[in-house]
């Protein structure tokens, strides 16, 4: 990981694993059990919360909220997972959640994907899908 791709101003947890020329922009934040992978970029304003594993070359926009709690009641606190595939663009103010454990405990997004702004990915997805685009800000629930 190399400091001249991470403005000073984000925070960066120490358990998260940043890949090769990964840049961070302004006011990030990653957190506890975050992998990013190389070549990808996260804007300015973006929080990846916890548990999220991404592929390689994302583009991530300002203001999204990635791998945050689900907003699901029956979430009490387990660890659960979000999972991106590689080279997705998540434009301005997206959010995709964890998963449940009563949902399997993994939100599963694919690669090649284009999510526009203001979409929401809710817990326990599975989207194995390959170059999709969601053009909605939709509430997106797919049950296995």
């Amino acid at each position: 990981m190399s400091n001249d791709l991470i403005d000073p101003s984000s925070q960066i947890h120490p358990s998260a694993e940043i890949g090769p020329d990964v840049r961070i922009g302004p006011w990030c934040t990653v957190g506890e059990n975050v992998t990013i992978g190389a070549g990808s970029v996260l804007e300015s304003h973006v929080v990846i919360r916890a548990n999220t594993r991404m592929g390689s070359n994302n583009r991530i926009f300002q203001f999204c909220s990635i791998g945050e709690d689900p907003s699901d009641r029956k979430f009490e606190g387990e660890e659960t997972w979000l999972e991106i595939g590689d080279s997705n663009v998540f434009r301005e103010g997206v959010t995709a959640h964890r998963g449940t454990g009563a949902g399997g405990g993994l939100t599963k997004i694919g690669s090649y994907n284009l999510q526009m702004p203001y979409v929401h990915i809710a817990q326990i997805v599975s989207w194995a899908i390959t170059r999709f685009l969601q053009i909605t800000s939709a509430y997106l629930v797919m049950y296995k």
